[in-house]
């Protein structure tokens, strides 16, 4: 099982994080994953927070996310997986705007394919 506390996931998932995309942005993004604790994205004009468990209201546009598992979490929030593949091929769904949910591909985007 991959390590899943908050340091693992700010070391996994920052140095994927394009703060420049996110300059006007207050979003939360709620990533909820079967057998897997939740856990949360905040968006503050380019500033990344995580988060453990279900986000608090934070006054702020949410959207979640639905994952089969923390390894399709992970490969797309990494730029390893395309996003918009993974959710044609059904393996991710989302609920809240759908303009928010596309957004998060330019948050942590697909690395180019060789």
């Amino acid at each position: 099982m991959l390590d899943f506390t908050l340091e693992a996931l700010e070391a996994r998932l920052r140095p994927h994080f394009r703060g420049e995309a996110s300059a006007d942005m207050h979003r939360l993004y709620q990533i909820v994953i079967e057998s897997t604790p939740a856990f949360f994205l905040t968006i503050e004009r380019g500033t990344l927070t995580l988060g453990l468990g279900e986000a608090p209201d934070l006054g702020c546009p949410r959207v979640r996310f639905y994952y089969p598992s923390l390894e399709l979490a992970f490969a797309i929030l990494e730029g390893k997986a395309n996003p918009m593949e993974a959710f044609m091929a059904g393996n991710v769904r989302s609920d809240g705007h759908l303009i928010m949910a596309l957004q998060l591909g330019l948050l942590f985007p697909p690395k180019p394919r060789n």
